[in-house]
């Protein structure tokens, strides 16, 4: 699970700004919050969180610093060596857009609270340091690599992980010594040493799913999810919350595949055949969705439609409709149960950007209502969502630690802070939704308050 995000010198971020999921004292709703395991703070965190600010405040920087943290880690040994790291700093201070950006994760996986986070500009790795923190106070696990520029060369920290120092030193200077350590390049013998750091490899690769402004997922591929009927009545039950009207889903063979899926194939033909003359046979039986053609040449692959079934008013006769008959709103719904169905089975952690993107009210608040129930989010599963939703800023059913307002400030800079930190009393006849739209926020003294220990 989550505990707390930190970005500094990033996209609008210049000073160190913190999401915080661990709970405060609050008594109210306290199902909201679940345990984290662990014998000291942070001993319970938030199911759900909701951002809001008004548009440029730095929402979907926020999430964008996510993905690129991500990112990162799976994938910094598979940049090309001519490519720069796609890290903006805060370009508004001269200083800032010369120091590195700073992204750090703390998490809590199988009990155990780690820290993890790095240092970047768009040419190396500054720093990168992870914390294993035992049942022990004060006590941690880990490494901490430091760039020197004078020697050209890293500075190596290592505590507690018998033989990795050797493997972190030959780590190339733009590359992570996470990715390096996880992808196989250290001898088999050290992996059960080493668990801890794969743990937090395996959270970053398994478990944090980010989502950007949500996006109609292509069927075919959504529908990967979806192949056992448990699944496709879970997801029917989803859309019905907003389309009550839908009666069924059917998967059918479609005549032409999908773009998505036909770039695909292409990039799946590129990397498993060297011949010239099946590479060119196999793209362009690709394009023309001539799978007849593909099967001859050993890729036996067929396109899927989703069809959605109503029923005629009048007769009570069935009708299915293609997906590209219905609604935006409707096809991104569906897209969204899929990921959100995997999310709540598996305890992932689920970031999405502008959530109220074709959902309805009704669906927003069923999604939240989803993540904040217990017994339905057995596996303590978390949502992170920005929205400009204001009628979701109600602590009748979300707690004030769930609750954040992003904002800038007269330096452009993007400042987060909780609403149960803001020095502010209502009026008599005036709501929180009301509050934000009067942009009532920047004007309110704050008591900021760290939740989460160093």
């Amino acid at each position: 699970m989550l505990i707390e995000f930190t970005i500094s010198n990033f996209g609008s971020f210049n000073t160190s700004q913190s999401l915080e999921m661990a709970a405060t004292k609050l008594k109210r709703l306290a199902g909201n919050t679940v345990a984290t395991g662990l014998s000291r703070n942070p001993i319970r965190v938030a199911s759900s969180a909701l951002i809001y600010g008004f548009n440029a405040s730095g929402k979907s920087q926020m999430v964008k610093a996510a993905q690129f943290m991500r990112d990162l880690v799976l994938n910094s040994n598979r940049k090309p060596v001519e490519r720069k790291l796609a890290v903006a700093p805060f370009l508004l201070d001269p200083e800032s857009s010369r120091r590195p950006a700073t992204l750090e994760m703390a998490i809590v996986v199988n009990g155990r609270f780690y820290r993890y986070g790095f240092k970047v500009d768009q040419n190396l790795v500054w720093e990168e340091w992870l914390s294993i923190h035992s049942g022990r106070r004060g006590l941690a696990d880990g490494f901490r690599r430091v760039y020197e520029p004078d020697s050209n060369s890293y500075q190596v920290e290592v505590k507690g992980l018998k033989g990795i120092r050797l493997a972190i030193q030959h780590v190339p200077e733009d590359w992570l010594a996470l990715t390096h350590l996880c992808q196989g390049h250290f001898h088999k013998n050290s992996e059960a040493q080493w668990e801890d750091v794969q743990a937090v490899y395996n959270w970053f690769k398994d478990t944090l799913r980010v989502m950007p402004v949500l996006q109609a997922v292509p069927h075919d591929k959504a529908l990967e999810l979806s192949k056992d009927t448990d699944r496709m009545l879970w997801i029917l039950k989803f859309l019905q919350v907003v389309d009550p009207g839908i009666d069924t889903l059917q998967l059918e063979k479609s005549e032409r595949l999908s773009p998505d899926v036909q770039l695909d194939l292409i990039d799946l033909v590129g990397r498993v055949t060297t011949s010239h003359e099946k590479k060119s046979a196999l793209v362009n039986a690709i394009k023309a969705s001539d799978t007849e053609a593909l099967a001859s040449l050993g890729l036996d692959f067929q396109g899927r439609e989703l069809k959605i079934v109503r029923t005629m008013p009048k007769s009570g006769d069935s009708v299915s409709f293609s997906s590209q008959m219905e609604s935006e709103g409707t096809n991104r719904v569906f897209a969204m149960a899929s990921c959100v169905k995997d999310v709540i089975d598996r305890g992932y952690v689920l970031m999405i950007d502008e959530m109220e993107i074709g959902l309805h009210y009704r669906l927003s608040r069923f999604l939240l209502d989803m993540f904040n129930d217990p017994e339905r989010n057995r596996k303590c599963a978390q949502l992170i969502a920005t929205t400009h939703k204001s009628n979701l800023l109600d602590q009748n059913f979300m707690r004030s630690d769930q609750l954040w307002v992003m904002e800038k400030n007269d330096q452009h800079e993007s400042r987060l802070y909780p609403l149960c930190d803001m020095q502010v009393k209502l009026g008599k006849q005036q709501t929180w939704p009301q509050f934000f739209l009067q942009g009532n926020f920047g004007k309110v003294p704050m008591n900021r308050v760290r939740r989460v220990p160093e």
